[in-house]
């Protein structure tokens, strides 16, 4: 956007249509002319060299000339992987991590695998310093192995992780899939041991190989599979509408992991008195919205109404963790519209009055919280929110006011209708029930407990 006037509106979609060819590089981390430079056959073949690295060259050991990483200081425990191949341990519990969303997925079954007799190993790929832009997330997982005594290890090819695997023990996936987006960890699935026991653990309510949307099967296709042994979900088989049949004698309903980590009570530190505020959470950079400038504008206008209309309460805007629409669109919020990133098990989401949620799993983590919860739903109906139906929708500004108004007057009217809603998909919502189920998978690989 600083360099070329005509990418303000739409930066990625400029970057994808010219701006490479005209050799722009979409941010400091990735040398659009260094990856060509590198790669003539690439630069032959006349394919974006940014989505070339992210759908195959960065699985294949291909980075832009000159940016390729080394040891990450945000990691003081790092280990490079051609040092670990010899200390690597018999028999493990290994965690990989590729996006951003694997943090927050992963975190709880990280901090239930201290209760194990085994090393407990966190392989980040060299793609997630480049996705978490900021560091933020480098320093949670830092944080983690830090708390956990995990050893975090660096890798950039399926073979570089295949070389510091255990042959026994577990090994945790929250983004392995055959589809584009997740084939590093699905390489690295294929690759690894076959007595390492590798688990797929579903990390959001529509989610690739579970249950799609139209925008999924659209930008990904209708079958998706997985290279686990067991594959973790969320809800009961009649729900899970993308689901290939062959993979049933794989499935284990576990219910999501952050119920192991419940949210924080009072994390806002709010004064005697204070009104609880709002909650919006936006999904504005998920394939749903980026064909469409207007879906951004009608959002914003909305949220501009509900905060004129909160009378002196706040609006807690929660950004999704990958995408930087909020960053963007600083100079654009109302003054009683606060940011609030971070991970979500710092936010404390019960300290809020309510939520309305672009259609995400962002929604199902509000109800869990207890918060009455609405989704947004565009005025045309262009995004698919048919997943979410049972649920209040809002799409006009004067529907946002009214959910807002009612669900702080009457927060009691929503619970039944959402326990109602998440039971009929066979939802497991009771945190005791999820612990046991992923206890059973670590006891049979792991061996027994030796901590509460």
């Amino acid at each position: 956007m600083a360099r070329s006037p005509q990418a303000a509106r739409d930066p990625l979609g400029h970057y994808c249509r010219r701006g490479w060819r005209d050799g722009l590089d979409p941010g400091p981390w990735f040398s659009t002319a260094g990856y060509l430079d590198a790669h003539p056959d690439v630069a032959r073949a006349g394919t974006n060299p940014l989505l070339h690295f992210i759908t195959s060259g960065q699985q294949e050991g291909r980075w832009p000339a000159g940016t390729k990483p080394d040891e990450h200081d945000r990691f003081p425990r790092a280990i490079a992987p051609e040092r670990a191949g010899k200390e690597t341990p018999d028999r493990a519990i290994v965690f990989l991590v590729d996006l951003v969303q694997d943090v927050g997925v992963l975190r709880p079954l990280v901090l239930m695998a201290t209760g194990y007799d085994l090393p407990i190993i966190i392989l980040v790929s060299g793609r997630f310093a480049f996705l978490d832009g900021d560091g933020a997330w480098q320093d949670e997982i830092a944080a983690l192995a830090d708390e956990t005594g995990a050893t975090v290890l660096i890798f950039g090819t399926a073979d570089e992780a295949a070389a510091v695997l255990p042959p026994h023990g577990l090994m945790f996936s929250a983004s392995e899939s055959s589809a584009p987006a997740h084939a590093l960890n699905h390489a690295v699935f294929t690759v690894a041991p076959a007595r390492l026991h590798k688990v797929t653990v579903q990390h959001g309510f529509e989610c690739l190989g579970f249950r799609h949307n139209r925008e999924h099967d659209r930008a990904h296709g209708e079958v998706i599979r997985f290279a686990a042994d067991t594959v973790c979900a969320w809800y009961d088989r009649p729900a899970l509408t993308a689901f290939v049949p062959d993979a049933s004698t794989r499935l284990l309903v576990t219910g999501p992991p952050s119920l192991l980590d419940p949210p924080m009570r009072g994390a806002l530190a709010q004064g005697p008195g204070t009104p609880l505020p709002g909650l919006v959470s936006e999904n504005l950079h998920s394939v749903r919205y980026v064909a469409d400038d207007r879906l951004v504008e009608e959002f914003l206008r909305a949220l501009s109404r509900l905060a004129a209309s909160e009378d002196g309460h706040s609006i807690a805007l929660r950004p999704h963790p990958a995408g930087a629409f909020v960053a963007n669109q600083q100079g654009r919020l109302p003054g009683n519209v606060r940011p609030r990133p971070g991970p979500l098990w710092k936010i404390g989401l019960p300290d809020h009055a309510y939520a309305i949620c672009s259609p995400s799993s962002f929604a199902i983590d509000a109800m869990l919280a207890g918060l009455p919860t609405a989704i947004w739903q565009d005025r045309g109906g262009t995004v698919d929110t048919a997943a979410f139906d049972g649920l209040p929708k809002v799409s006009s500004p004067d529907e946002w006011i009214a959910f807002a108004h009612r669900a702080r007057k009457r927060p009691q009217d929503f619970a039944g209708a959402q326990d109602r809603w998440l039971r009929a998909l066979g939802f497991v919502t009771d945190p005791a029930v999820v612990r046991d189920r992923f206890a059973g998978l670590f006891a049979t690989h792991a061996g027994r407990r030796h901590g509460p």
